[in-house]
């Protein structure tokens, strides 16, 4: 009997090749400007409203600001940000730069500060008040619920360690493709 997790027809990495995904485009800087002038407008119209300075002045700053990065020292990060895609074997944000920046040198727990592990799922036999911490405290040492559930975090997080390995989980797809 084939067990639902083996019987995937696209492996887990079976997406990581460069032919079977586009490049990832290198966004242009003057678009993520505009993008972030945008994005900050209801900031300002809050600080405001709550008394701070003019929404007018606030975002002609950072207009100004905007504009001195992107004539200045964004052009150079934009220069270098196109170097490294044409030395990325894959795209810009490959390997070489993410898993150095976001993984490698980031000292964090990553079951704690990385989103993956939300695919966990709670003990069902756990009550939710113990869950969510709403059940009696005891001053010390730990309850029969918190092992249990310290247990099946553990084992959940093997377990999807071990699927990951066997590569019997699907790749996460667009409505279009998979992804990388």
């Amino acid at each position: 009997m084939q067990s639902a997790s083996s019987s995937h027809k696209i492996r887990t990495n079976s997406t990581q090749s460069a032919p079977t995904l586009p490049r990832l485009p290198v966004p242009k800087l003057h678009l993520t400007l505009q993008k972030y002038l945008k994005s900050i407008q209801p900031f300002l119209l809050e600080d405001e409203a709550r008394g701070g300075p003019p929404f007018e002045s606030s975002y002609n700053i950072r207009v100004k600001w905007a504009e001195d990065f992107e004539h200045g020292l964004g052009q150079i990060c934009q220069e270098r940000l196109l170097a490294l895609d044409k030395a990325s074997p894959n795209n810009w944000l490959d390997d070489n730069f993410w898993l150095k920046k976001a993984y490698h040198e980031w000292r964090a727990p990553l079951l704690i500060n990385s989103n993956w592990w939300l695919a966990l799922n709670h003990d069902p036999i756990i009550p939710e008040d113990v869950i969510y911490g709403r059940a009696p405290s005891r001053k010390s040492g730990f309850t029969e619920w918190q092992v249990r559930r310290a247990s099946w975090l553990v084992y959940r997080l093997l377990d999807f360690k071990a699927r990951l390995e066997r590569q019997e989980l699907h790749p996460d797809t667009t409505r279009s493709e998979p992804r990388c």
